[in-house]
C-alpha cells in the first residue's frame, strides 16, 4: 500500500512569543514535530514531506535527512501549504495523510484507524474528528444519516442548531492521493482572507459525488 505523510510546519512560534518554531519546542523531553514523526513511523508511513518556512534549519536538525522537505515562501493556508507538496504526490496512487506538524498528541492508533478506514471503504478522504465538551471555535462536521460527511462548517459560519453538533475537526485526514490532487488544484482564495483552506477539498470531492468519511479519536489526540 503506498502511504505518504503530509506535515504542515511552516508556521512561526510567534503567539508563544518565541524566537524558534513552534514545532520544535519539547513537549515530555521531546520535541513537538519528532511526536508526530515518531507516530507516522509507527503507524508504517515512513515517506513523509515535511511543510517548511524560515525557520526550516531548527526542523532540519531535529528530523534529519530521512524525510523530505519542501520551503513555503508565502503563507497562504492550509491548501496552500499542502499545494506545495503536489511534486511528491504526483504518480502515486495510494493514500495521503495530511497532518498538523503542532499535534503531539496524535498517536500512532489514530493514524491507523483512520488509514483503515479509507482503504477498507469507498471514501475519496477520511476525517480525522473527536468529540469536544465545549466544541466552541471548531468546525463541525455535519454527518448524513448513514453517518457520511456532508460538509465541514466553521463555528462563526454554523447556524443554532449546528453548533449543538459536538463532533468537532481535528485538521488531521486521509486522502486517496490522486483525489486530494484533483481536489487542491481546484481551490479557489475568494474569501476574506485571500487563503486557500485545505477543508474545502472536503466540499469539492463530496461535490464530485464522492463519499467522505471520518473516524472519531479521543480528543486528546487532536492537541
Amino acid at each position: 500500500m503506498d502511504i505518504c505523510a503530509v506535515v504542515m510546519a511552516a508556521g512561526n512560534g510567534t503567539r508563544m512569543k518565541s524566537k524558534h518554531s513552534k514545532v520544535v519546542h519539547q513537549v515530555a523531553g521531546k520535541p513537538i514535530i519528532q511526536w508526530v514523526a515518531d507516530a507516522l513511523c509507527e503507524a508504517g508511513c515512513n515517506e513523509q514531506v515535511y511543510i517548511v518556512g524560515d525557520m526550516q534549519e531548527e526542523i532540519r536538525d531535529i528530523l534529519g535527512e530521512s524525510v523530505a522537505y519542501v520551503f513555503q515562501e508565502k503563507r497562504l493556508g492550509t491548501g496552500h501549504a499542502v499545494m506545495q507538496a503536489a511534486p511528491f504526490l504526483e504518480g502515486r496512487d495510494g493514500y495521503t495523510i495530511v497532518l498538523p506538524g503542532d499535534s503531539p498528541m496524535v498517536s500512532a492508533a489514530t493514524i491507523t484507524a483512520a488509514v483503515e478506514c479509507i482503504s477498507e471503504s469507498d471514501y475519496a478522504a477520511v476525517i480525522i474528528t473527536a468529540t469536544a465538551e465545549d466544541p466552541t471555535g471548531y468546525g463541525r462536521i455535519i454527518r448524513d444519516g448513514e453517518g457520511n460527511v456532508l460538509r465541514i462548517v466553521e463555528h462563526k459560519d454554523a447556524s443554532d442548531e449546528e453548533r449543538k453538533v459536538r463532533e468537532i475537526n481535528s485538521s488531521m485526514y486521509v486522502f486517496k492521493t490522486p483525489l486530494l490532487l484533483s481536489a487542491l488544484g481546484r481551490l479557489s482564495a475568494g474569501n476574506a482572507q485571500h487563503e486557500y483552506y485545505l477543508t474545502d477539498t472536503i466540499g469539492i470531492l463530496i461535490g464530485d459525488g464522492h463519499k467522505v468519511g471520518a473516524v472519531v479519536c479521543d480528543f486528546d489526540d487532536t492537541r
